[in-house]
């Protein structure tokens, strides 16, 4: 319903200017941010995190232009994510997104554009290797040896 409200405001001829705080949706929180480019458009990706239940949303919005931070698509993070084929890096700028139902606001926006596979995993296109890295990381964090710490007992005697 958010999302509906700041497309139509964003979109309505009579708006001047969206207002910073009408772009913020109370209760949640940034946890990533990054631009992709998304059927052929440059688009900000956000990770927002609901503060009251944990739960994670993707937001993508327009990333400059007279529709600057207008949204374009969003969908909730499910269970499917805890899933290690959930999300899949398939290239140093890719990844792909395994069962993510968008809601769309944007009437030009064609998803299935973006959509790979028999099973139309979504895949992600980001302008940067680092962003692609951090994402993933979010939802899968990394399980490099070299970087985990294990501790071992003592020996007994």
């Amino acid at each position: 319903m958010y999302c509906c409200f700041v497309s139509f405001k964003t979109r309505n001829s009579l708006t001047v200017q969206v207002a910073t705080e009408d772009l913020i949706l109370r209760g949640e929180r940034k946890l990533f941010q990054a631009r992709i480019v998304d059927d052929g458009f440059m688009h900000s990706l956000i990770v927002y995190e609901d503060t009251m239940t944990k739960g994670l949303r993707l937001h993508a919005a327009v990333w400059d232009g007279e529709l600057r931070q207008c949204p374009v698509w969003t969908a909730f993070i499910t269970h499917q994510s805890a899933s290690p084929k959930w999300i899949k890096r398939v290239s140093k700028t890719k990844v792909r997104l395994a069962d993510v139902q968008l809601y769309v606001f944007c009437q030009e926006y064609r998803q299935q554009n973006q959509r790979r596979g028999a099973a139309g995993a979504f895949e992600i296109c980001f302008v940067s290797e680092e962003a692609t890295k951090r994402f993933k990381e979010l939802f899968a964090p990394s399980t490099d040896m070299s970087t985990t710490v294990t501790t071992e007992a003592p020996a007994k005697t």
